[in-house]
């Protein structure tokens, strides 16, 4: 929507204007959110922006196999001393008016190659450097060297000149701007530039921390999260937010801006937690580690944050039984993701330019996703309520003869740093696989809901396309296993042995040995043309690249669908399932069971199987625990032996053990924008109700107005808890007094629909849809 020329969002559409704040919070020029483009002078390569920041963002940017960029650590800033910094990289010798930075990768065989090649000009630094000390106010004082001076200082000195061996994966180089061959060890001579820094960091959000953190991304010094000017002032998780989805993508093209972001949100989610649960469980002597698992719930993706989502699905099962399917899916929309963001190139959503798609490196796709990583997400998001309304659509069943009842869904991040869904679904009346006639009507639903059929190229080229892109099956780097992964059964261990007579042993052996040898005739053969022998290999190199495969590709052919069977059981390897899928053509070996509905619909790969086993499909879904989940576990059980005497101790060990976790996670693009945003990590379409009991005497309650005079605090001024509400039931009928209170619990919710804050004093309760009556 447009006034007097100015666009304006749903806020500040639905804003209603008070004596406190007189326009909208999020108004881009009433509060000064607005910034300025960015002049050429400082479009600048990740070296040059270094040079010419006031303070250092210091943290741990890496990237991940598949050029994903992420970080590992927390956010330090470092206050730079600019004169003398600006001295020390600005007067290079005429020889080295170019610097590159080359990161190094070592491979096996002790081999190093170059990877990654910065650049470095202090041409560039010096343009930068003076049009922020004509515009940025943050820079008028400092004292900037004149041209006259550096080109006097342009000579080659000799006390400048060092030795610089190639460690730590980077290396200086003279050359041009082409990246130059290095061999490991070589030495080289060059210019040493060291930036000298403030001995003390600063940790909280100070004003203009974020102007001298990144000048380029705010040329006049103004506007970032904490500007002293702006009349009314925004918590810092709304701005991030605002920042992340304006159409302006620069703070998303930025390197390090979005993990910046999140770990000031983290830590700060982090402080007050701590102080809240230290203050209200710490008991004398108690041990931290009882308190921690509520303390490392804030942080989204931590080892306490799932162990919280695995109840919740516990829960579940509890309540529902088993699940029917499991199925994974991939969020992201190639198409769409690419036409959004540069139509001239990729063309629109309904005319897009295939050729361009296809042509699209690999490097080149992460590349666009690591500089639109907040599109990425929101779109992810977008895609995922979508798919939760296409699964429990009832009026169209997703299963055909199935209809879903309650699902569970929770996203991981792959390796290339996208989001995918895995789903448990719950449905109707679901066959029982103990039964022979349950078992009949899965695998006919098996043959009705999917297929493993490469539709012909000719007759159905978009199909074929589809299929093709997303469920065929050809093996990478992230599916080879070092080593095969095969179960074999051995048979019932024999409890007892038993003895046999020896004559009777000494037959068996006779006769044994006569049955081998009685009319075997022995041919000579050439073992390349034999064709027995030839089958032979062709068998165990199949079954070698399957085993090797973590995902079981190619699977063997099928003549139709079965479940597995005890011969064929045998051995196994990973990937291989309880039913076998019907596949009669080599290409539908290597292709992933799809639903054409849904591929047609979502345009991305899926995985569908039916659960044989619950308490598996579970464990799977909890089942990745990265490196920095184990540590964190570790730190929690060395937490055991550690208690505290004071409060303020109990918070200083808990706020460490909470620093110690954030310090070590590895956090991408896309999933830190993800956080930011505060999009779910896991949903599902059960409520799960918490029941805070203690004694009245140990109650924390919350006040309604935290205004109040202390002095004047009644019964009526407190919230009510759900424990209120089950001592003050109704005592007829006589059902609902005779509830206890986990039935309460299960069966009534408060009713907040309406908005008058008044006429919902009463909490009236309402039936819980989960209540069933025989």
């Amino acid at each position: 929507m447009k006034v007097d020329g100015q666009l304006l969002c749903k806020k500040c559409i639905d804003f209603t204007p008070s004596a406190k704040h007189y326009h909208c919070p999020y108004a881009s020029y009433r509060n000064k959110l607005q910034i300025s483009i960015i002049p050429e002078d400082l479009i600048l390569g990740v070296m040059e922006q270094r040079a010419i920041t006031l303070t250092h963002v210091y943290m741990s940017i890496i990237i991940i196999r598949g050029h994903q960029a992420a970080l590992k650590g927390q956010v330090v800033h470092f206050h730079v001393d600019t004169d003398v910094t600006v001295e020390d990289l600005l007067p290079f010798p005429r020889c080295y008016e170019f610097l590159a930075v080359v990161q190094e990768k070592p491979i096996k065989n002790n081999q190093v190659t170059t990877t990654v090649t910065y650049s470095f000009s202090p041409v560039h630094v010096l343009k930068a450097l003076n049009y922020l000390k004509q515009h940025n106010h943050l820079y008028k004082n400092k004292n900037i060297m004149k041209l006259r001076e550096i080109q006097e200082m342009f000579k080659c000195q000799p006390e400048n000149i060092i030795p610089i061996r190639i460690i730590d994966s980077y290396a200086y180089n003279n050359s041009t701007t082409n990246s130059p061959i290095i061999e490991p060890s070589e030495i080289l001579s060059g210019p040493k530039r060291v930036i000298p820094c403030a001995e003390n960091p600063t940790w909280q959000v100070e004003p203009y921390l974020e102007e001298k953190c990144y000048p380029w991304l705010y040329p006049l010094g103004k506007g970032g999260e904490a500007d002293p000017e702006r009349p009314i002032a925004i918590n810092l998780r709304d701005y991030y937010k605002l920042r992340l989805k304006s159409s302006d993508n620069r703070w998303q093209k930025d390197p390090t801006w979005v993990f910046r972001a999140l770990n000031m949100l983290q830590r700060e989610d982090l402080r007050k937690s701590v102080n809240y649960h230290a203050k209200r469980k710490y008991r004398d002597g108690k041990m931290c580690y009882l308190i921690y698992p509520d303390i490392g719930v804030v942080i989204r993706g931590s080892a306490a944050y799932w162990a919280k989502a695995r109840r919740h699905l516990r829960s579940m099962y509890a309540t529902l039984g088993k699940p029917f399917i499991f199925l994974s899916i991939n969020l992201q929309d190639d198409v769409e993701f690419l036409t959004n963001i540069d139509p001239n190139r990729f063309g629109s959503v309904h005319n897009p330019n295939c050729e361009a798609i296809d042509n699209l490196s690999d490097d080149e796709y992460l590349i666009l996703i690591n500089e639109n990583q907040g599109i990425v997400a929101r779109m992810c998001k977008r895609r995922m309520v979508s798919f939760e309304d296409y699964i429990k659509d009832k009026k169209h069943p997703f299963l055909i003869d199935f209809v879903v009842t309650q699902y569970f869904l929770k996203t991981e991040f792959q390796r290339g740093g996208l989001p995918h869904l895995h789903a448990l679904l719950w449905v109707d009346n679901p066959p029982s696989l103990d039964t022979l006639e349950g078992r009949t009507t899965i695998l006919d639903f098996v043959d009705k809901f999917l297929s493993t059929d490469l539709p012909d190229r000719n007759s159905q080229p978009r199909r074929y396309k589809l299929v093709r892109k997303t469920q065929y099956h050809m093996h990478t780097f992230t599916c080879y296993t070092n080593k095969p992964i095969i179960r074999i059964r051995r048979g019932k261990k024999e409890l007892k042995n038993q003895q046999k007579n020896p004559i009777d042993v000494k037959t068996d052996q006779t006769s044994s040995i006569n049955r081998s040898q009685e009319d075997d005739i022995y041919e000579k053969v050439d073992a390349n043309i034999d064709p027995d022998l030839i089958d032979t290999r062709v068998e165990r190199r199949e079954f070698f690249e399957r085993a090797k495969c973590r995902f079981g590709k190619p699977e063997p052919l099928a003549a139709k669908s079965h479940f597995r069977t005890h011969k064929e059981a045998r051995i196994l390897t990973r990937g291989d399932r309880d039913i076998i899928i019907k596949r009669t053509t080599e290409e539908s070996r290597r292709i992933v069971p799809y639903n054409i509905n849904l591929l047609e619909t979502f345009k991305c790969n899926h995985d569908i199987q039916i659960i044989t086993d619950p308490w598996a499909a579970a464990e799977y879904l909890f089942s990745y625990v990265s490196k920095e989940a184990h540590m964190e576990k570790d730190l929690v059980q060395q937490l055991a032996g550690c208690s505290a005497s004071t409060l303020e101790e109990a918070r200083r060990v808990l706020l460490k053990a909470g620093n110690a976790v954030l310090s070590h996670r590895q956090i991408g693009k896309v999933e830190a924008a993800w956080l930011i945003l505060g999009i779910p990590l896991y949903r599902c379409s059960m409520a799960t109700v918490h029941l805070y009991i203690s004694l009245p005497c140990h109650e924390d309650r919350l006040l309604k107005n935290i205004n109040i005079d202390m002095n004047s605090v009644g019964e009526h001024d407190f919230i009510q808890t759900i424990i209120h509400r089950y001592s003050n039931r109704l005592s007829t009928p006589e059902t609902i007094n005779d509830l206890s209170l986990f039935e309460f619990a299960i069966w009534f919710s408060p009713d907040y629909t309406s908005s008058n804050y008044e006429e919902s004093e009463n909490n009236t309760l309402t039936p819980n849809p989960l209540w069933k009556t025989n």
